[in-house]
């Protein structure tokens, strides 16, 4: 059996004091109880020290109980650790020392432990042996039947009393402290969160749900780390952070508290790292402690998905059984964030299938009269009603920031650097994609038109609108490494060690993209658990894709500059070449 934990407050450092008999006939507690329990969980019972009479029956003493003396390796400590209740003060046993009580914990064998479920009353209650040996002192080691919860050792006395002391039967570790009959569990709760910010400008929505490529996120993870102390032996603490579509932004800190002892360790390629705690540093934990990491990471999702998710997964894998420090249990939180596309590939399942593609803006040509250039017609995939006839390739087009078109929208690269204006240009399908966004505000004009038409003087105002919201979130695991969907799961056929993690992530159940103040698209997502494919359905009334139009003709140039000036130009000269042809002629009549 595992060595359980290494325990005690300085249990035995268990100076017994205060116990003088002015007789020899005793009785002692029947019962030892510890309440503030909950239903499930396993109390498990030792006895540490018992009461040693003499020959004659006289009482002598306390020592240490087998298998507790087993573990004792200096003989003055195996022998009868001999006291004198009867002096005035009393005299306390002698020999236990704090190396003693660590030893005692130790707990090699664990042959006289006695396991007690524990009910709805949240009490586990132990019948001491209704022989000469019962009273003495116990240990409880409590396994929590939730893995959330860590409990520390509970020491509870059935100790002798003598007519003359009435119900004060108690004994004490030193002058301030004792133990009575029936004590209450002190106990840790782990705790863990992940939340995320960012700062960018505008036109980003401010919200650190969605964001744009090479937008830097700052998480924060807030952990609770137990109250182990000496209780166990080698306590385990480790946190995974596993980030999808993002990279880290230098290392990530421990900023609080400022004495942790951990090794910090960045995946080399910049997607992950560890934080394991100190064994030591762990024992010196006696309470809760909350632990605080913060880091940055930089969005790399280049996909022109129409939804590109960027996943964040933190767990906490730790010791939480006093009887088996090697079984872990764990904790997760996860951060979703969300960037956007227009007219681009669907993700995840909807409509006729997978793969349609979204058609938000569009391009299209006409004849001079108003009829189309082509009779070819391109229809939605995600919307049969959704069409648009003619389309033209080979428009140019820059997005902006404001609506004057002063500030154009500078995209960043995957590493947070500047990158360079867009030179968006429609297809054959008349789509033109526009990749990387975050919500917000846009304004997109035409720049150029196709060779032969007048290109589109109109303005488009885009705002892509998410909606994000707090779901629960159930997913298995059994080694802390491969995390299961609950789909996963259900279709194992093995399913020995895995165990349930539910957590609450905020994920995106929807977004709309209105032009020009008119509902272009709109769609609504079912995340499938926590998997990156997602069912998503186009909530009507759908409005037609927004059209940008080139009609045939020659581009005027704008007024002002050399565009006006060479036509005065031209004009000038044709005046002069007709008056020197008119002079000419009359030269010649004459």
């Amino acid at each position: 059996m595992k060595k359980i934990i290494s325990l005690v407050l300085a249990l035995a450092m268990v100076m017994m004091v205060g116990i003088s008999f002015a007789e020899t006939t005793v009785s002692y507690d029947r019962t030892v109880s510890v309440t503030g329990l909950a239903n499930g969980d396993v109390a498990n019972f030792y006895k540490v020290l018992e009461w040693v009479n003499d020959a004659e029956g006289n009482v002598k003493g306390w020592r240490a109980v087998s298998p507790f003396s087993s573990v004792l390796t200096t003989p003055e400590l195996t022998k009868v650790l001999v006291g004198n209740p009867e002096a005035t003060p009393a005299v306390a046993p002698t020999g236990i020392t704090a190396e003693l009580a660590q030893s005692l914990a130790a707990l090699e064998g664990k042959t006289l432990a006695t396991s007690v479920t524990v009910g709805t009353n949240g009490i586990a209650s132990y019948s001491v042996p209704t022989d000469t040996n019962g009273a003495g002192l116990y240990m409880a080691l409590i396994v929590a039947a939730n893995t959330d919860v860590v409990y520390n050792p509970v020491f509870i006395s059935s100790d002798y009393k003598t007519a003359s002391q009435g119900n004060t039967n108690t004994w004490g570790v030193d002058e301030t402290a004792s133990y009575s009959n029936s004590a209450a569990a002190k106990k840790s709760t782990t705790s863990l969160n992940k939340t995320a910010s960012t700062t960018e400008l505008s036109p980003d929505d401010m919200k650190w749900q969605t964001t744009a490529i090479g937008d830097t996120v700052n998480f924060t993870v807030t952990t609770t780390i137990p109250g182990f102390g000496t209780a166990f032996v080698n306590p385990y603490f480790k946190m995974t952070d596993k980030l999808t579509d993002l990279k880290l932004s230098g290392t990530p800190t421990i900023t609080s508290p400022a004495n942790a002892v951990a090794t910090i360790t960045p995946a080399e390629d910049g997607k992950s790292y560890t934080i394991l705690f100190d064994s030591a540093y762990l024992k010196t934990l006696a309470v809760p402690t909350e632990v605080t990491v913060t880091y940055s990471a930089i969005v790399t999702n280049t996909a022109p998905l129409h939804v590109n998710r960027e996943k964040n997964e933190v767990w906490t894998e730790y010791s939480h059984n006093i009887l088996d420090e090697e079984d872990h249990a764990f904790k997760k939180d996860t951060t979703q964030h969300y960037t956007f596309t227009l007219d681009a590939d669907t993700v995840g399942y909807g409509g006729s299938g997978h793969g349609e593609k979204t058609s938000e803006i569009v391009k299209v040509g006409r004849k001079s009269n108003g009829d189309p250039i082509t009779q070819t017609t391109e229809t939605s995939e995600i919307t049969s009603t959704s069409t648009w006839q003619s389309p033209l390739a080979d428009a140019h087009f820059k997005l902006y920031r404001d609506k004057d078109c002063t500030v154009e929208y500078i995209p960043k690269t995957t590493t947070g650097a500047n990158g360079t204006a867009l030179d968006i240009v429609s297809g054959a399908d008349g789509r033109m994609t526009i990749a990387g966004l975050d919500a917000g505000e846009y304004w997109l004009r035409e720049e150029s038109a196709p060779d032969g038409f007048v290109k589109d003087s109109h303005v488009a105002h885009i705002v892509i609108t998410a909606v994000t919201s707090s779901k629960d979130v159930t997913e298995y695991t059994k080694d802390g490494v491969t995390w299961l969907t609950a789909a996963e799961y259900n279709a194992l056929g093995d399913k020995t060690g895995y165990k349930s993690y539910t957590y609450a992530t905020e994920t995106l159940d929807s977004y709309t993209v209105t032009i020009d103040g008119q509902e272009a698209a709109s769609y609504t997502f079912q995340n499938k658990g926590n998997e990156v494919e997602i069912d998503w359905t186009v909530h009507p009334p759908v409005e037609m894709p927004h059209q940008f139009t080139n009609t045939e003709g020659i581009e005027l140039p704008s007024t002002g500059g050399i565009g006006t000036t060479i036509f005065y130009i031209l004009g000038g000269l044709l005046v002069v070449g007709a008056a020197v042809i008119l002079v000419a002629r009359r030269k010649a009549q004459d």
